[in-house]
């Protein structure tokens, strides 16, 4: 949810900066890309470091297995972020035919 909130705020000035001039759109869009990759990697750099923490206290000590799954699975949040991010990019450039 978050992510969604951070690039629909942060997307809606770059919009209004493309208005004013490629560069600073392409500045802002790339400023935009690093922003999720790192709020994505610190997310997913704590869930995996704390992954048997979180099953243990949500799903007891029986499942703790789950752990290692959930620590290789949270790195896919990494991809969907940088998808939300590309989306908007495609729709702003005109190119939803090839996306």
């Amino acid at each position: 949810y978050k992510r969604t909130v951070l690039t629909r705020y942060l997307f809606t000035a770059s919009l209004k900066a493309k208005q004013k001039s490629e560069k600073v759109f392409n500045d802002r869009m790339t400023a935009l890309y690093s922003l999720l990759i790192l709020a994505a990697l610190a997310i997913s750099s704590i869930t995996w470091f704390s992954s048997d923490a979180i099953v243990s206290v949500l799903f007891c000590e029986k499942y703790l297995e789950a752990g290692e799954l959930l620590a290789i699975y949270v790195w896919a949040i990494v991809f969907i972020f940088i998808n939300n991010a590309q989306w908007k990019w495609y729709l702003a450039m005109g190119y939803q035919r090839l996306a």
